[in-house]
């Protein structure tokens, strides 16, 4: 599964990152809020709502 920890109020925040990024070399997508449950490997769109330093910070959107 996509790992996850727990963020604010309790609700899980799952990592992820782009179809860019290279695992342990670039940032994080940090999902805070996502619809459904999603497998390792999954690829779902995303909008990029906020970045801080490397990392970014997304929603899922519908496809």
């Amino acid at each position: 599964s996509i790992p996850e920890e727990e963020g604010e109020n309790g609700h899980p925040v799952y990592i992820a990152r782009t179809y860019r990024d290279a695992p342990d070399v670039d940032g994080l997508l940090f999902l805070p809020y996502v619809q459904r449950d999603h497998e390792s490997g999954d690829m779902i769109k995303v909008l990029i709502t906020a970045a801080k330093g490397y990392d970014l910070i997304g929603k899922e959107v519908e496809a």
